[in-house]
């Protein structure tokens, strides 16, 4: 049996390994991007580089993979961002300088219940952000975290283990992690939000019915593509598609 640890690092590389095959895979098939590659080494990957992305331009763009493992097929309207790890004491991604990244995957991944290869998850929505767009985002929304002791001091004493957030600006919480060992303390933001400063943003793969698990299959309606399920009309579940828009990536990756 792994270890909580052993088991968080699987779901890590196994996920990693359905981005390549379904993810950077269709970029690099659309011509969206030239390449990329994975980068190995966990002294790399602690400066915040898990993919490396080659542009049609030729320059190499750092991405760091972050995805909602420990919420898979939850479908979760939001994104935690860590500022602290109260378990080390050390600083949170989002904030530490010393990372290399430059944007950031975000992925909310679904699946069977059970993943034992990259093959069990079956779709994901995912999106890309620059780093320096989340940290506008916030001084957008007037929050101030130039000085980051005093801003968790100030706001931790406002949550507790029965509340373990509170909204500080509309659709942006400050969020303390009881039930993970690291007790981390995040910038929690709903996705529309995130969407604001995405360059990229799309559904990767082909979902199941979170109603009666039958393969979702894409539809065409009155208002464009949408996910059916595939046991309509007994089940008459749906999903929003969203498909891969490239003007924004084109754009920002030129």
């Amino acid at each position: 049996m792994r270890s909580k640890f052993d088991n968080d690092k699987f779901l890590e590389e196994t996920f990693a390994k359905w981005l390549d095959d379904n993810f950077y895979e269709e970029l690099a098939k659309r011509e969206l991007i030239l390449g990329w590659y994975r980068v190995n080494g966990e002294k790399l990957q602690k400066e915040g580089k898990d993919t490396i992305i080659i542009t049609n331009a030729g320059n190499e763009v750092v991405i760091d993979e972050k995805a909602t493992l420990h919420y898979i097929n939850k479908d979760i309207p939001t994104f935690a961002f860590e500022l602290k790890n109260q378990s080390s004491g050390a600083r949170g991604w989002l904030i530490n300088n010393n990372l290399k990244t430059e944007y950031y995957l975000l992925a909310w991944p679904s699946g069977n219940d059970k993943i034992i290869s990259s093959e069990d998850f079956l779709y994901s929505d995912v999106m890309i952000i620059g780093k320096n767009d989340i940290l506008k985002l916030l001084t957008d929304n007037k929050i101030d975290i130039s000085n980051i002791d005093a801003f968790i001091s100030e706001n931790i004493k406002r949550v507790n283990e029965r509340s373990n957030k509170v909204e500080i600006a509309p659709g942006i919480s400050f969020n303390v992690n009881y039930s993970l060992a690291e007790r981390p303390i995040n910038i929690v933001i709903k996705r529309d939000k995130l969407v604001e400063k995405a360059i990229l943003n799309a559904t990767i793969g082909m979902p199941r019915c979170d109603k009666c698990g039958k393969p979702m299959l894409l539809r065409e309606g009155k208002y464009g593509q949408f996910y059916g399920c595939s046991n309509y009309p007994d089940c008459k579940n749906t999903k929003p598609y969203i498909e891969i828009d490239n003007s924004m990536l084109e754009k920002t990756f030129k």
